[in-house]
């Protein structure tokens, strides 16, 4: 949280650094209030649950971004390529939205949340990108 803070994808209140201890004491503290919110919601088996879909979702969006990747034009030329790279990387994604486990109703509340996070963290990163190239 305190680098995403330091490269404005947070609020910067995030990236405070206390006087005497040094610590981004703010960014803590938001990460524990979370952390504990989500270890009282559930048991062991639910955070489990919640850790594989977020790691699915995850390594789901790396492997949909490399055929965006290797179209860009103004980056280095790529060390190592996979013959038929986008196909393998259509599989991944594929295979990890067969992975999804089913959701009760609390895990579809929590990805909702999720999904409200993310995309109020990308209206503000859109938000200050447009008013730095201003």
């Amino acid at each position: 949280m305190f680098a995403q803070s330091e490269h404005g994808d947070l609020p910067p209140a995030v990236a405070a650094v206390h006087s005497r201890f040094r610590t981004p004491h703010i960014a803590i503290v938001i990460f524990t209030l979370g952390l504990w919110i989500f270890s009282l919601m559930g048991s062991f088996q639910w955070n489990l649950t919640i850790s594989a879909m977020a790691r699915l979702f995850y390594y789901g969006s790396v492997c949909a971004a490399l055929p965006v990747l290797r179209r860009k034009q103004q980056v280095p030329e790529a060390q190592f390529r996979l013959p038929a790279g986008n196909i393998v990387a259509a599989l991944a994604v594929i295979t990890s939205l067969f992975l999804f486990p089913r959701l009760d109703r609390t895990s579809t509340a929590v990805l909702v949340v999720l999904v409200f996070c993310v995309i109020a963290n990308s209206w503000w990163v859109a938000k200050n990108a447009t008013r730095e190239t201003s």
